[in-house]
């Protein structure tokens, strides 16, 4: 189960890694051009009310289990709006968010600063406002537009125009709801992300996080519609610097390339842009000293599993530069008979590899059978049976090796890994190794039979009808170990874990991106689409 989590959370390292901050705690250092000096500002391309008019459309629809646990989190906006100002939420929005508005955080001992900036539907609705506020707040009116602080000495340390300046650089662009600008220079942050990644960290995270570690700005951009959500970030660095050794990992860079068309059923994706040969080629300067020798080592150990041919140089050009992973719904059992099943039923993992050669089945094959002899012969020191190999006819062009363990015989229900069925397929221009047959197979037939898909940089993505219906099959079974592992009382684990099925079952699809840009510089974009009801 935890193998099957690790690669949404991916999706969270990733945009974690998009602003590495520490905190809001500023530093003095020049602001950036065309801004008065601050550390962010939140800018709207519609008023306040419109924004939340389109957030809540795109959120009404979702189940009442969401809604339930969203609810104490609007309950506090809604009080706190009407303990600060005396206004309802939807009447302080209107007010403050007119025509445009933008809201900056400020550089300041001790704590930092917010002041809005916005040119308001009415001069007397907001200065109602202020006078409801009465010392709460200060303000200082330039021309329409307004500036609103926690009081006169933080307005007098702003320059003239200061409204002006924010509204006019942080204005959204057409079709942006929210825009959001963060100084990275004026930020506390912690750059040894980087640093501490270890070997396999740098392989799949070490570009972005370089070169976020290197951005001095950030831009961020939301854009709504009836059935999507979409966040573009973007960073003034970019991962093919000269001084990034890590650069030397990105195959195809700011290029397009073609990528292997997932099968249908899969669930989850991931596609990235990495060169091995090149990474391996780099190892004393990417990877960290004290993980030098652990990454050299893995590297000999799979030569020896492939007769002592070098994997990079005789094994790997024959390969595409870096396999697409994907994860496909548990399968029913073959014999499709009464056998008990485990409990927890894993989900077929897939890595669809490119066939560049003719021929690659065979040298991977007896790879494949020197590993399950390996497992095999650990599975028996530990008292367990060894996996039962067998080849695999050829059918619809597609043909390879698969192993499977014997029938439980056991007390009980099996073990989860009861289902693993370790398969290796190939055929016409692709090789796919898989934790199951049925979806090695679909995933072999997707490649070679679909179109290809273009893509620059990196992508995960994920359909969410199929993971919530594996969540909503294996709920009793994750309340338990989210109970132990979190110290969650059990009701409290199942309601969680029923509401983000439910949320799944509203995402069409949800895909996050990082690429780099052709004028320099790094993109991370988030889009949400929401299943049509």
């Amino acid at each position: 189960m935890r193998a099957f989590i690790r690669a949404p959370l991916l999706c969270a390292a990733l945009a974690a890694a998009s602003l590495g901050a520490k905190a809001l705690q500023a530093q003095q250092q020049p602001a950036a051009p065309g801004l008065p000096p601050g550390v962010l500002a939140l800018a709207g391309g519609v008023p306040l009310p419109e924004v939340q008019r389109l957030l809540l459309s795109f959120l009404e629809p979702l189940p009442e289990a969401v809604r339930d646990l969203a609810a104490p989190a609007v309950l506090a906006l809604q009080l706190g709006a009407r303990v600060a100002t005396g206004l309802s939420l939807e009447e302080l929005l209107g007010t403050v968010g007119g025509r445009e508005w933008a809201l900056a955080v400020l550089p300041a001992a001790g704590r930092p600063e917010l002041v809005l900036a916005a040119r308001p539907g009415g001069a007397r609705g907001i200065e109602d406002l202020l006078g409801r506020l009465r010392e709460r707040a200060a303000a200082r009116w330039e021309g329409e537009a307004i500036l609103i602080a926690r009081n006169e000495t933080v307005l007098g340390a702003l320059p003239p125009h200061a409204a002006a300046a924010w509204l006019a650089a942080a204005r959204p662009g057409d079709g942006e709801a929210l825009t959001l600008h963060v100084d990275l220079d004026r930020l506390e942050r912690e750059r040894h992300g980087y640093r501490n990644l270890d070997a396999g960290g740098r392989l799949l995270l070490g570009p972005w996080v370089a070169a976020v570690e290197a951005a001095r700005t950030l831009r961020v951009v939301l854009r709504v519609d009836g059935e999507s959500v979409r966040a573009t970030a973007h960073v003034d660095a970019s991962p093919l610097r000269a001084d990034l050794p890590i650069r030397h990992v990105l195959a195809a860079g700011v290029a397009t390339r073609s990528v292997p068309a997932p099968a249908p059923e899969a669930a989850l994706g991931l596609d990235l842009d990495r060169d091995l040969r090149s990474f391996f080629g780099h190892l004393d300067t990417i990877v960290r000293a004290e993980d030098l020798a652990g990454a050299r080592g893995a590297l000999s150990t799979l030569d020896l599993f492939f007769g002592g041919r070098s994997f990079l140089d005789a094994v790997l050009p024959g390969l595409g530069a870096f396999p697409s992973l994907q994860v496909l719904p548990p399968e029913d059992p073959a014999d499709g008979g009464d056998a008990p099943r485990p409990r927890l039923r894993i989900p077929a993992f897939v890595s669809v590899w490119p066939a560049r050669e003719e021929g690659m089945l065979e040298p991977l094959a007896r790879a494949f059978h020197g590993l399950l002899l390996v497992a095999g012969a650990e599975r028996v020191q530990r008292g367990e049976r060894a996996f039962q190999v067998r080849a695999e006819a050829e059918r619809d062009g597609i043909r390879g090796h698969a192993a499977s363990l014997p029938p439980w015989r056991g007390v009980g229900l099996p073990p989860s890994g009861q289902d693993v069925q370790p398969t290796l397929v190939g055929g016409e221009g692709v090789v796919v190794l898989a934790s199951a047959t049925g979806a090695a197979r679909a995933a072999a037939r997707a490649a070679r039979d679909l179109p290809p898909v273009e893509l620059a940089g990196d992508r995960l993505w994920l359909r969410g009808a199929p993971v919530a219906a594996w969540l909503e099959e294996h709920v009793a079974v994750l309340a338990v170990q989210r109970a132990l592992d979190e110290g969650e009382r059990l009701p409290q684990a199942t309601r969680v874990l029923r509401a983000l099925a439910a949320a799944l079952n509203m995402v069409q699809r949800a895909e996050l991106r990082a690429r780099a840009l052709p004028e320099g510089g790094s993109a991370l974009e988030l889009e949400v689409r929401r299943a049509r009801s």
